[in-house]
């Protein structure tokens, strides 16, 4: 538990320095330099906006900061007209807010932060009677800090956010495949709940990369220097895309482990040797996917044929067992099926090309190549 908690802390200092150097910045220029009397809201927005915007896309942070000073606008306005009325007050606020939003096809995140700023102004801290919008000037303040700040690291390396979300999500997919391979091996249903319910939350993973990619892509865009690499950036969206396929395939898998660990006769086979082989392919494809986005062309191939290596070896024994004379049970069918899917989409996301490596696979699982 303390290792856990001391991991967390290694990787998220950074954001950590972040919010709180830029919170104290917002409320150093709101108070001393604008004058105003208890900013509460400069660095609010502040914290509000990094949480939500830290290496992501200009537009999203941006609009992450308008939902916030808008939302405070909203609510000053609303509750100065209404204040004989607080009931009525929320009533209309919460209409206004969330019509708004809907209007301008916010994202979720946006509807929330809008609301909640909006009904804070409202209920906790009634507005002063005063032409002077305060709050909002100072959530403008605090965001438009947080929105520089929010930048800094992809100005500084673009692809720091995608190298952390690739490496995340291969992660999270070979301790999928690998809680599957503990669980078909011990016959644990509990280890296949586990990995079941894991891959269920992976998710996330994907968009997130796909996120962390397409705001690279706009940094390198505004990069005179380093605007070249934006082929980088298809490469890892076109990557994200079968990985989310084998986020797919991955719940399916853990799935069936489930169902097999339950199979009313114990079930002995190379199974969990073959995963464990996956499982260890998709480690090779997040090394080696980084390794191309650092430039370092040395170790981007090792991981390459290290991938392939324990792809194919995944594949063979996965053969042996199709081949074997006795028949197999359904939930192992499944297992193969869809760790021949995996295979095939991890190879593809380290950029081979599609005919070829699912000619390949099929060849030496012995199937029918047309």
């Amino acid at each position: 538990m303390i290792a856990k908690l001391g991991q967390r802390l290694r990787l998220g200092w950074l954001p950590l320095l972040e919010a709180t150097a830029g919170a104290t910045l917002a409320w150093i220029v709101a108070t001393r330099l604008i004058g105003h009397h208890q900013p509460f809201f400069a660095p609010a927005a502040t914290i509000i906006v990094l949480s939500q915007a830290r290496g992501a896309r200009i537009s999203r942070a941006a609009e992450v900061l308008l939902a916030v000073a808008g939302g405070v606008l909203l609510a000053d306005l609303v509750a100065q007209l209404l204040a004989p009325w607080p009931t009525l007050t929320i009533f209309v606020l919460i209409v206004l807010t969330l019509t708004a939003t809907t209007a301008l096809d916010a994202g979720p995140v946006v509807v929330v932060q809008a609301t909640v700023s909006a009904l804070y102004v409202a209920v906790v801290s009634p507005p002063t009677q005063t032409l002077v919008p305060v709050r909002f000037i100072d959530a403008l303040v605090g965001g438009g800090i947080a929105l520089v700040i929010s930048q800094i690291g992809a100005a500084r390396d673009p692809f720091g956010p995608v190298i952390l979300q690739i490496r995340t999500i291969c992660e999270r997919i070979a301790h999928v495949i690998g809680t599957a391979a503990d669980a078909i091996e011990h016959q644990d249903p509990e280890l296949a709940s586990e990995a079941l319910a894991d891959a269920r939350t992976t998710d996330a993973a994907a968009d997130r990369l796909q996120n962390a990619a397409a705001g690279a892509r706009e940094s390198l865009q505004l990069d005179p220097f380093r605007r070249q690499r934006r082929d980088d950036v298809k490469a890892v969206l076109a990557a994200a895309r079968q990985l989310d396929y084998v986020v797919r395939g991955g719940r399916v898998l853990a799935r069936a482990s489930l169902t097999l660990t339950r199979w009313p006769t114990p079930v002995t086979t190379d199974l969990p040797k073959a995963l464990r082989h996956l499982q260890q392919a998709a480690d090779h494809l997040a090394d080696a996917l980084v390794a191309e986005l650092r430039l370092d062309s040395a170790t981007s191939e090792a991981a390459r044929a290290a991938l392939e290596t324990e792809a194919m070896a995944a594949i063979a024994i996965s053969r042996t067992l199709l081949s074997a004379r006795q028949p197999l049970p359904l939930p192992v069918i499944m297992i193969v099926g869809q760790l021949r899917s995996m295979t095939i989409d991890l190879l593809r996301g380290a950029g081979n090309d599609d005919t070829a490596v699912l000619n390949r696979v099929d060849t030496e699982l012995g199937f029918p190549v047309a």
